[in-house]
C-alpha cells in the first residue's frame, strides 16, 4: 500500500497524513519506501506531512533531512512514532534546514527528555510533549477522513 500512495500522482495534494502504526499490528514498511515522497516530484504543492504512529521514525528523519521535498514543507509532524535521541539529534544537526517550517510536531514519541530540552530551544515553531506514557502503537482505531481537495489521510499502512 505505501507503493502506491508515494507513486501517487496527486498535484494537486498539500496535506499527506499516513498513520503507520507498529509491526505487532500488520504494519511492514521500511523507511526506504518513502524515498519517491521524499523526492516531492509527484506531490509538487506538498506543505504539510505527518508521518504519525512510525517504528522507523529515526531512518524516515534521515531520509527526510536529505530529501528535496523538505525546503517545501510549511510542517511535519511525526508524533506517536519512536522517534528517539538518534532521530532528536539528527534534526538538531539540521536545525538550519528547518527554518522554513512553520511547525515540528514530536507529540508522544521516545525522545528522551534532554533531547526534547534541545529540539525546543531550536525555536517556536517546534513542539515536542510527552506525558510520561510514550509513543502510541495502537493506532489502529483511528478513523481517516475522507479524501478531499489537497487532503489524503491513510487509516493504516503495512
Amino acid at each position: 500500500m505505501v507503493r502506491a500512495i508515494v507513486e501517487a500522482n496527486w498535484p494537486e495534494l498539500e496535506t499527506l497524513t499516513l498513520w503507520f502504526g507498529s509491526a505487532k499490528s500488520g504494519a511492514e514498511v521500511d523507511a526506504r519506501e518513502l524515498a519517491p515522497l521524499f523526492s516531492g516530484e509527484r506531490f509538487p504543492k506538498l506543505k504539510h506531512l505527518r508521518l504519525q504512529a512510525c517504528e522507523f521514525a529515526d531512518e524516515a528523519v534521515g531520509l527526510l533531512l536529505e530529501a528535496p521535498l523538505l525546503s517545501r514543507l510549511e510542517s511535519v509532524d511525526l508524533s506517536y512514532g519512536l522517534l528517539g535521541d538518534a532521530g532528536a539529534d539528527a534534526l538538531l544537526h539540521a536545525a538550519p534546514k528547518l527554518g522554513q517550517l512553520r511547525k515540528l510536531t514530536l507529540v508522544e514519541t521516545a525522545v528522551g527528555a534532554t533531547a526534547r530540552e534541545l529540539l525546543r530551544a531550536v525555536g517556536p515553531q517546534v513542539k515536542v510533549e510527552n506525558s510520561g506514557y510514550g509513543p502510541n502503537d495502537s493506532v489502529d482505531h483511528f478513523v481517516p477522513s475522507a479524501a478531499g481537495d489537497g487532503f489524503v489521510h491513510v487509516l493504516h499502512v503495512g
